[in-house]
């Protein structure tokens, strides 16, 4: 039983990182976009 549970404990660790991963991704490319239309905007006018 035990080993099941230590088998649940690092899916859930795997689960954790790679939504962290997604969180940053998600946040960089969120500011990346934000970025880009200060940009196009400050050429623009």
């Amino acid at each position: 039983m035990s080993e099941v549970i230590s088998d649940w404990q690092r899916a859930d660790d795997d689960h954790l990182n790679t939504y962290k991963g997604v969180m940053r991704l998600t946040t960089l490319s969120t500011i990346g976009l934000i970025v880009l239309l200060i940009l196009m905007a400050a050429f623009l006018l």
